[in-house]
């Protein structure tokens, strides 16, 4: 099956509203970024290397761990005040020879004060490592829709930091393998919207399904005109050359235009979600398929 996409990239930093001209919304979620080592030694953890991290959560917040190290498997705990274990990951995902992560979502409907306990799934391994914790309230922070588009995209965008884990819905109907959700938070009105896995959670959101061309490019055409007037200055824009991938199953890009923000602004806190030092991505996308014709898409990620 051939496809073809008609894409726009877009690559933000943390606090959207910073750098756009429309009005954006509060920092949603707060963060706490560490790199380290394991740099002590637990009777309680069988002899495991470890380092001791605290915080608190507030009633209803939502507290998300990303661990992650090239040297060691990695499993982290964590323990109430009194030193009661109240969740642990064992188990970590590989990627690489010997690196692996963990994400782990973290709920206490009391709040407290918490200890977050990062070791190695192993009693003598250690090395360095990076933790990542997010804490949010969603349900004090709820997305409106009646939010103008800029509003909208930045908390998605804000969202996209801790790939959508903070965005609860229920699974997609049909067989996945994947943990796909469906959400009613929308750009554009009407669109069926999900968050789909990936190598992390990705929003997509479909505004058009089985239409022509020629209203897919109309339809860009106006949400590109939107999206502008979120930009600033320090938007870099660029139009790139046709370019044609005739391999069969193989995407052809007829048009892709890209707006960047390169390096990291002044002002942008949020050191969790670093992607070549370029932080956040929006795509417009058409997509054919010969069966049924055109879908246009807004993916955030």
């Amino acid at each position: 099956m051939k496809k073809l996409f008609l894409i726009i990239p877009l690559i933000t930093g943390f606090c959207f509203s910073a750098h756009s001209q429309s009005a954006g919304n509060d920092a949603l979620i707060r963060y706490k970024s560490v790199n380290s080592q394991l740099n002590e030694k637990s009777d309680t953890l069988r002899r495991k290397y470890y380092y001791k991290y605290e915080f608190d959560l507030q009633k209803d917040e939502i507290a998300l761990v990303k661990y992650s190290s090239p040297d060691y498997a990695v499993s982290l705990y964590i323990r109430s005040s009194s030193g009661d274990t109240l969740n642990s990951v064992l188990i970590p995902k590989y990627f690489g020879d010997k690196a692996s992560r963990i994400a782990h979502v973290f709920r206490q409907s009391s709040g407290g004060h918490y200890q977050l306990l990062l070791t190695s799934k192993d009693s003598l391994e250690k090395g360095p490592f990076a933790m990542h914790l997010a804490i949010s309230n969603p349900s004090q922070t709820p997305f409106d829709e009646d939010w103008e588009f800029c509003q909208k995209l930045d908390y998605l965008l804000q969202n996209s930091a801790t790939d959508f884990h903070f965005i609860t819905g229920p699974k997609a109907k049909g067989f996945s393998l994947t943990n796909t959700r469906t959400t009613d938070l929308y750009l554009v009105t009407p669109s069926v919207c999900e968050i789909e896995y990936f190598t992390t959670d990705v929003y997509v959101c479909t505004i058009l399904e089985k239409m022509n061309l020629e209203k897919c490019i109309q339809k860009l055409k106006e949400l590109d005109y939107e999206i502008k007037k979120c930009l600033t200055p320090e938007w870099k824009i660029s139009e790139k050359k046709l370019e044609n991938v005739p391999e069969l199953n193989r995407p052809r890009f007829e048009k892709e235009i890209d707006y960047r923000l390169l390096g990291k602004p002044a002002d942008d806190h949020n050191e969790y979600h670093e992607k070549y030092n370029l932080k956040y991505s929006v795509r417009f996308l058409i997509e054919k398929d010969p069966a049924t014709g055109y879908d246009f898409k807004i993916i955030i990620e």
